[in-house]
């Protein structure tokens, strides 16, 4: 599949480990790493640990066994390559930004646009999902939330005057903060448990995705 050779894949259910465990997803990764680099002793690590997290004992059992599980549960496989295919070259990735092709002067020309940030790395395992048929359209989530997730369209109310109706949420940008689910009068927003697929089914793309206006 990678027509790759010689090479060991390690696999990690490092979300599931860190929401069953209390803790984060990096220190299931930290563990990860350790077993899949030698000069890297658990023991030193756990030491660092303990050394980092002396002054919060609430934090440190959980922690430690999340590193533990991630450092034991590691799963290696080495894929194999059919006769027939391509083994896939080593290519060692350039610059998009050298002497030649750097803006002048080394400015950026579009400064503090996150238009193509995607936050969805940084959620824990825990996302709010929208019931529409709850939503009173009164926009506190969209004063809590600091990343511009939720969708609106001009629309009508029941009397028919013009007003702004929440679509959705636009998954790429949400961090799973969940700032939105505290503030919601209606329970419009629910904390879910995030699952493969989720976000495509119930995402709404803002504007400038689904008319493909350029921004930047």
């Amino acid at each position: 599949m990678l027509g790759l050779k010689g090479v060991r894949i390690g696999t990690i259910r490092a979300l599931d480990i860190a929401n069953e465990e209390g803790s984060r997803v990096n220190m299931a990764m930290i563990g990860a790493i350790a077993q899949a680099c030698p000069f890297l002793t658990p023991e030193a690590i756990e030491a660092s640990i303990q050394r980092n997290l002396g002054h919060y004992p609430r934090f440190m059992e959980g922690n430690l066994k999340t590193f533990r599980r991630g450092y034991n549960e590691v799963v290696w496989s080495e894929p194999t390559v059919a006769a027939g295919e391509a083994t896939m070259p080593f290519v060692r990735p350039e610059p998009v930004y050298g002497y030649a092709t750097g803006p002048i002067g080394g400015t950026l020309p579009t400064p503090g646009n996150s238009v193509n940030k995607d936050l969805s790395a940084s959620r824990q395992g825990y996302l709010p999902q929208f019931l529409r048929d709850k939503c009173i359209d009164c926009a506190q989530c969209e004063l809590a939330c600091p990343d511009f997730c939720f969708v609106w369209e001009e629309g009508t109310d029941k009397r028919g005057r013009p007003v702004m109706v929440l679509k959705g949420i636009d998954y790429q940008y949400c961090k799973g903060c969940l700032k939105c689910v505290e503030v919601c009068p209606t329970e419009a927003l629910i904390t879910v448990e995030e699952t493969d697929g989720f976000t495509q089914e119930h995402g709404v793309a803002h504007f400038w995705k689904r008319n493909g206006v350029a921004v930047g």
